[in-house]
């Protein structure tokens, strides 16, 4: 969809984050109304801006993300961090915005989740940035009971990754597809 369709409040309606709302939403086979806290800590997320704060450091991360995530994998974070040449010891400030979305991407990674939901991920990366991103989506992909929840407005993501488009416009559905029928 475009600007203001409704892609990010969609996805805040999944994680319980937007109130103002009627209607149920079930994700894991649970109500989100319900079950907030037990919903939360199961799918990996990663938002279109960084929401920490700057002044913390990938290894600062990782000992808050120890304490929530219980299935929290400390090896395969610092795995991802040096395979994307994230340096551990410096201040997040210090990165680049491509720099932030993957660290995003490691952090949603690290705990192991069924679902990502992800909001605009490769939207103004370099595309050095975007294929680290798309090739990090598609080894998570290779498990197939993952699914990816993914809001973009670039088509060629979409093709690389999707096997059903929906479309939103003006906050409603304008259309659920296969993306091979599209």
């Amino acid at each position: 969809g475009a600007n203001g369709a409704g892609k990010t409040t969609l996805l805040k309606c999944l994680l319980n984050l937007y109130r103002d709302m009627t209607g149920n939403i079930l994700l894991f086979e649970k109500d989100i109304f319900t079950q907030d806290a037990a919903i939360k800590a199961q799918p990996g997320v990663v938002f279109d801006e960084w929401h920490l704060p700057l002044s913390l450091k990938p290894n600062d991360l990782n000992k808050t993300y120890k304490l929530l995530f219980p299935t929290w994998d400390e090896a395969y974070y610092f795995a991802l961090l040096e395979e994307l040449n994230l340096p551990r010891d410096k201040k997040i400030e210090t990165y680049s915005r491509g720099m932030r979305m993957l660290l995003q991407l490691v952090l949603a990674l690290s705990h192991h989740p069924k679902m990502l939901l992800l909001d605009e991920p490769t939207s103004g990366l370099d595309p050095v940035m975007r294929q680290h991103v798309l090739h990090l989506l598609s080894r998570y992909m290779e498990n197939d009971t993952n699914t990816i929840f993914f809001s973009s407005h670039i088509t060629t993501d979409l093709e690389v990754l999707a096997d059903t488009v929906l479309c939103l416009h003006n906050g409603a559905l304008l259309f659920h597809e296969n993306k091979d029928t599209l």
